[in-house]
């Protein structure tokens, strides 16, 4: 056994460095997906707003940690709501999104100023303090997220549709890569590994991606270690 237990049996290992995906921190054994959403396409969010009741209070949208709000006074409408917030964000030069006031639909839109995995990466909420009664919906996703440059591999999730669904290398070093870079590690496409030793991205495990694995000669057995 090497790479510290996680490689077992003699089954041809082959190696190679990739590009992984941002916003990670990986530990070796991570069964990683490869990102082949087109490139070109922009993360694009909404959240309508309904049932106003206005009063004192304010109204804010989160965006990857930063907060932007709006005070309201009993003199506010949804209208006047979406205008001030979205002035509010675009007045940010360093927000990853540009925001509009679709009064007509009664919605905030948000949308990414540059390709990039924001679907994935970047959390964007709102919310309300204050007298106001106002009913914020859920986050709509417009547009998935891609990356300019296609290709990153990223901790294998079955619940995306991006290519990242489906096993394709294990990580055989740990890696942390920053929000909005990419980063270089050592993977295998094939070999034998530890099942003990691997891990998967979201909640799934080796029975959600084992037909996947062993259909690109990555196999996993388990070992009692001595």
């Amino acid at each position: 056994m090497n790479y510290e237990n996680l490689i077992v049996g003699d089954f041809p290992l082959q190696k190679e460095t990739v590009t992984i995906g941002g916003n990670q921190e990986l530990k070796a054994g991570c069964v990683l997906g490869r990102k082949t959403i087109t490139a070109g396409a922009k993360g694009k969010f909404s959240f309508a707003l309904t049932s106003l009741t206005a009063d004192d209070g304010t109204v804010s949208a989160t965006i990857d940690g930063e907060t932007y709000s709006v005070d309201t006074t009993s003199e506010s409408t949804i209208d006047s709501i979406l205008t001030a917030l979205a002035a509010e964000i675009n007045a940010d030069s360093t927000c990853a999104f540009a925001a509009s006031a679709d009064t007509s639909a009664d919605k905030l839109v948000l949308e990414a100023k540059a390709v990039g995995a924001f679907a994935n990466s970047i959390t964007i909420s709102m919310s309300k303090t204050g007298d106001i009664v106002l009913t914020i919906g859920d986050k709509t996703t417009v547009t998935s997220g891609a990356d300019a440059s296609s290709g990153e591999f990223y901790a294998v999730n079955s619940g995306l549709s991006d290519g990242t669904q489906f096993p394709r290398a294990v990580l055989l070093e740990d890696v942390t890569v920053a929000n909005g870079s990419t980063g270089k590690a050592l993977v295998a496409f094939t070999g034998v590994f530890n099942k003990s030793k691997l891990t998967f991205g979201s909640t799934d495990t080796w029975a959600t991606h084992a037909d996947g694995m062993r259909d690109r000669c990555m196999f996993a057995v388990d070992v009692v270690e001595k």
